[in-house]
């Protein structure tokens, strides 16, 4: 390690702590252990408080009322929403600015697109940087959309570092002026790789040992797709192979519920096709799984539950449209699908049904490739170059 930093996360304090919430603790203790000093603003309180105490972090909250987002479709809506909560803003970076000076703060880092104004507006007035880890998508990609040229002149304005979890997510912010640099999400590779398997599950959901289970992580909602899954492994069974689901994930009500119930009704799967739904301990699920898959329709930024499958060996299923297409391996640690659809699905799965006798060998390569380069502690090596750039 070269010089001692000391980094700040700045969040919401509501926000969920799964997935790319998850993450970002996991870099925080990843680059606390390696040296450096980290700690968490919240600007109101919520989730962050107790995982921050769980994992004897520094948490600080303003209590403040939660910042606007910049949520408008159009450039227009959303210089609009700027100067709506401009006034807002600039109290919290005052705030922001004094903790700074308080705790002797290099670094301010945040996820989300809509705290980019406020973390770069709390480091302009001292010697603090801004880094902006995107988690999500701010453009198609193809040319300078309003959200595009929102976010580059505000990274340009206040000189902030950008870091894209996939280059798939990178290049929806364009590459001019700022061009951001490649970094993946910090997972808890411990926590997958020694995971205690929920053996129980089988036996309760009367799964046979020999059957095919496919799985999927995910909360229930129509970008996930689980319709998808549901009519493709419809079709398998209906071919006469034996096929169970496991489907984790809330909120098992709604619209979008009751559609699933309707297509499990559909194609006789009452018995074949098990909601589990939230669980606070997936890693116990990945290893009763066959295949785990992400089917979201929508472009997938980075997909976390890729790597926690790959993590308890084995292989995923994906539609290679974002990070997905870039984390897993085309018939190597699992399968590629490029059309989302129940006959594009129902053909995937045939073709990883035939590979049965690879299950193993990939779930091991899609362990292999996991550890080597999507871990907290391979994430927060990078990180620490990234600052030691900055720095200098």
């Amino acid at each position: 390690m070269g010089i001692k930093h000391i980094i700040a996360w700045i969040v919401q304090g509501t926000e969920s702590v799964y997935g790319v919430g998850r993450a970002q603790v996991s870099l925080a203790q990843a680059i606390r252990e390696r040296g450096h000093d980290v700690l968490f603003i919240a600007i109101t309180e919520g989730a962050y408080r107790k995982i921050c105490e769980e994992k004897g972090i520094q948490y600080i909250c303003l209590n403040k009322p939660a910042l606007g987002a910049y949520d408008a479709s159009s450039y227009l809506g959303k210089i609009r929403q700027y100067f709506k909560t401009r006034r807002q803003e600039i109290g919290y970076a005052k705030s922001i600015s004094e903790k700074i000076q308080d705790y002797n703060i290099n670094f301010l880092h945040t996820l989300w697109g809509n705290f980019v104004s406020l973390i770069g507006r709390s480091t302009e007035q001292n010697s603090a940087h801004a880094i902006w880890e995107m988690s999500d998508l701010v453009g198609k990609g193809k040319g300078f959309s309003p959200n595009c040229i929102f976010y580059q002149l505000l990274c340009f304005r206040y000189n902030v570092t950008v870091l894209q979890n996939s280059h798939f997510t990178g290049n929806t912010l364009n590459r001019w002026p700022v061009s951001a640099k490649p970094f993946s999400p910090a997972v808890d590779a411990e926590r997958f790789l020694k995971a205690q398997t929920d053996l129980t599950c089988l036996q309760k959901n009367n799964i046979p040992a020999d059957s095919i289970t496919i799985g999927s992580v995910a909360r229930i909602c129509e970008d996930k797709a689980q319709h998808l899954l549901i009519e493709a492994v419809g079709k398998l069974v209906q071919d006469g192979l034996n096929v169970h689901v496991l489907i984790l994930g809330g909120d098992l009500e709604g619209k979008y519920y009751d559609r699933l119930q309707t297509l499990v009704s559909r194609y006789d799967l009452n018995a074949r096709v098990h909601f589990l739904g939230a669980v606070p301990n997936p890693e116990a699920y990945y290893p009763l799984m066959d295949i785990h898959v992400n089917l979201r329709t929508y472009p997938e930024p980075f997909g976390i539950s890729v790597i926690e499958g790959m993590l308890c060996g084995k292989p995923a299923f994906v539609y290679a449209l974002g990070g997905p297409a870039e984390t897993v391996i085309d018939n190597v640690t699992g399968w590629h699908i490029h059309t989302p659809t129940v006959d594009g699905c129902y053909e995937g799965f045939k073709r990883a049904i035939a590979d049965r006798h690879r299950w193993l060998q990939m779930g091991m390569d899609a362990k292999a490739h996991a550890v080597e380069n999507y871990t907290a502690a391979k994430v927060a090596k990078q990180y620490e170059c990234y600052l030691e750039e900055i720095s200098n």
